[in-house]
């Protein structure tokens, strides 16, 4: 396993990620509106949450295939790495008490992070040239 690879993938969902939040949160928010507000409104709608959520799973996924690509091997196990990576840190925001969501979201996205994941690699893996 190379650990630069998987360091780059995690690193490019986790940028990815807050990078589509922040501006969601923006959009979301309007102006001046305070974190509480924002979370609110986004939590009131399942469609927000359902997109968010796909949104979300998809970087994870391209964090999976950029650390595939990196390592040029175990493509899929790379991307496992990468999904167990965000995973760890969608459940220390859990237990950190960050997350202000309803419970059938947070178990969905905590179920299909690692599946992401390795879908990145596997995807890599596949469309690879020999």
């Amino acid at each position: 396993m190379r650990i630069g690879a998987i360091a780059a993938g995690w690193l490019t969902d986790l940028g990815l990620s807050l990078l589509f939040f922040a501006i969601l949160a923006a959009v979301v928010g309007g102006g001046g509106s305070s974190p509480e507000e924002v979370s609110k409104r986004m939590s009131g709608s399942a469609e927000l949450l359902v997109s968010s959520l796909l949104v979300g799973l998809a970087f994870t996924g391209i964090g999976g295939y950029v650390a595939a690509a990196l390592a040029k091997q175990q493509q899929v196990q790379h991307g496992i790495a990468v999904g167990l990576l965000s995973l760890g840190l969608g459940v220390s925001s859990l237990l950190g008490g960050s997350a202000d969501q309803h419970a059938w979201i947070t178990v969905l996205g905590l179920l299909l992070t690692v599946p992401f994941g390795a879908f990145g690699g596997y995807y890599r893996k596949v469309t690879e040239k020999p």
